[in-house]
C-alpha cells in the first residue's frame, strides 16, 4: 500500500516528467514509485 506521501510525490514527479523538467534522479525515483504503485494495483 502506498502512503499518502508516496502518492503525492508520485503525482509531483509525474507532472515534472510530463513537462520535461525532472532530473535523472527524479525520473529514477518516479520509476521506482510507479513500480510500487503498479504492484499495489496488481494485488487488489
Amino acid at each position: 500500500m502506498m502512503t499518502p506521501n508516496e502518492h503525492e510525490r508520485l503525482n509531483i514527479l509525474c507532472e515534472k516528467a510530463f513537462n520535461r523538467t525532472a532530473s535523472i534522479t527524479e525520473l529514477k525515483e518516479f520509476n521506482a514509485l510507479l513500480d510500487h504503485w503498479n504492484n499495489c494495483v496488481e494485488l487488489h
